[in-house]
């Protein structure tokens, strides 16, 4: 919505109390001297009542213009990501360098995850909220099919409560989670027959968050930390962390396992 269109609907509000505050005063004079026959001589069309309604026809009028801007700018972002996906693919066709490939695989994931978000907005009727558990899951199942995981080998656990963010928290968040995962994915399991990623998701006061990425695969090297990370993934995960003023830490748990904390909106 633009700002002149901000100005409208500010103004319309303002209007909308004015008048009603006014047509309360008017009543509560009338019903005084009519003895509380007012509503048989004040109806709909009455023309504080007719201006009240005009009003608020416009201020609707402008909620759903406002509604299908925001619609139209989700579809056209996540047209613009899915065309840089689609590049990144081709070039991946041409790769034949392993390291590259996968940088260009990696790459080709944190874009995905971002086009997601703004794709599932485009496709809900709700433009403030978005539910995290659904967005959660099909991060984490396009993962396993990217890296072609055996699903009898490793297993994916989701244990996901419904909880709606908006879209500040769940863009870091989802580019978190396809960090975490896809290290689970490339690294935990070398060596390992079988094995296991979960995902826990939880709200327990209304307004926080906690999110647990687990894998019981090998554990992370010697001398990896969040606090001084030395690859790029980790470093990606501590800035979006630190971004939407949340926490994470290691877990002493088998395998690998972060906790993350947050609130469901940015303040």
């Amino acid at each position: 919505m633009t700002s002149r269109q901000n100005n409208s609907l500010t103004a319309l509000k303002k209007e909308i109390k004015r008048l009603e505050k006014e047509l309360a005063t008017t009543k509560a004079a009338l019903e005084a001297i009519l003895g509380g026959k007012i509503d048989a001589i004040i109806g709909p069309e009455c023309p504080y009542v007719l201006k009240a309604k005009q009003a608020e026809e416009e201020i609707n009028r402008l909620l759903e213009e406002k509604d299908a801007l925001i619609k139209e700018i989700h579809h056209r972002v996540k047209n613009n990501l899915q065309i840089v996906v689609s590049l990144l693919h081709l070039q991946l066709t041409h790769a034949t360098n392993p390291e590259s490939r996968d940088n260009l695989l990696t790459l080709q994931n944190r874009i995905r995850a971002m086009a997601l978000v703004h794709d599932m907005f485009y496709r809900t009727e709700n433009m403030a909220y978005l539910n995290l558990a659904d967005y959660l899951e099909r991060i984490a199942i396009h993962l396993f099919n990217v890296y072609r995981v055996d699903e009898k080998r490793i297993k994916l656990n989701l244990e996901l409560q419904p909880v709606e963010v908006s879209i500040n928290i769940a863009i870091p968040i989802g580019m978190i989670l396809n960090e975490l995962v896809s290290n689970s994915l490339k690294h935990a399991f070398k060596n390992k027959d079988t094995g296991e990623v979960r995902l826990m998701l939880s709200s327990d006061d209304g307004t926080s968050c906690r999110l647990i990425v687990q894998d019981d695969g090998i554990g992370l090297p010697p001398g990896i930390s969040l606090n001084q990370p030395n690859t790029l993934g980790l470093e990606i995960v501590r800035l979006l962390i630190e971004q939407i003023n949340g926490t994470i830490k290691k877990l002493d748990l088998p395998g690998t396992a972060f906790e993350l904390k947050f609130n469901k909106f940015l303040q």
